[in-house]
């Protein structure tokens, strides 16, 4: 069966394309200007939680050598 593309579906198309095109700038033009990829934790919840796990051991790490530190008798 063939089926009429109108006129009309043609713009609704073509607009939801544009604006799907600027979401995806803006996005893009976040992450350059800050110079991140991840702005929210929406952005990617894998990488978040990921990245959160690397600062957690990070804070850890510092927190052993402060302790080396305070157990060095100096």
């Amino acid at each position: 069966m063939i089926s009429r593309v109108t006129n009309a579906t043609q713009t609704l198309n073509a607009q939801r394309n544009l604006q799907l095109s600027l979401q995806r700038q803006a996005q893009l033009y976040d992450q350059a200007t800050s110079r991140r990829l991840l702005n929210k934790p929406s952005d990617d919840p894998t990488a978040t939680a990921s990245a959160l796990g690397v600062r957690s051991d990070q804070a850890a790490t510092s927190q052993y050598q402060r302790n080396v530190g305070n157990g060095d008798g100096g």
